[in-house]
């Protein structure tokens, strides 16, 4: 799991980097802004948009797995274990 939550790091910070850098290079998109800038950093955050929402959703059922235990399986949330020096 540590290896996928690292390349999901590097695909965050590549999407990241890729705004970035084109709005940091004016003469490259200077004579046309809607197609050689805007395009190009709407389609990247939305990409890194989509990765965040797909990284909570997996985050959000990581975290309510455990917590889903079934009735059925004998265990209440609510109930300690018995205590051993207990004797009633």
């Amino acid at each position: 799991m540590l290896i996928y939550e690292q390349y999901e790091r590097e695909e965050f910070s590549s999407y990241i980097y890729n705004i970035y850098h084109v709005l940091r290079s004016q003469e490259q998109w200077a004579q046309n802004p809607y197609v050689n800038c805007l395009k190009n950093v709407y389609r990247n955050a939305k990409l890194l948009s989509k990765s965040f929402f797909t990284r909570r959703r997996r985050i959000r059922s990581t975290v309510s797995e455990p917590m889903s235990i079934p009735q059925s399986a004998g265990v209440d949330c609510c109930e300690y274990p018995p205590d051993e020096t207990d004797n009633g």
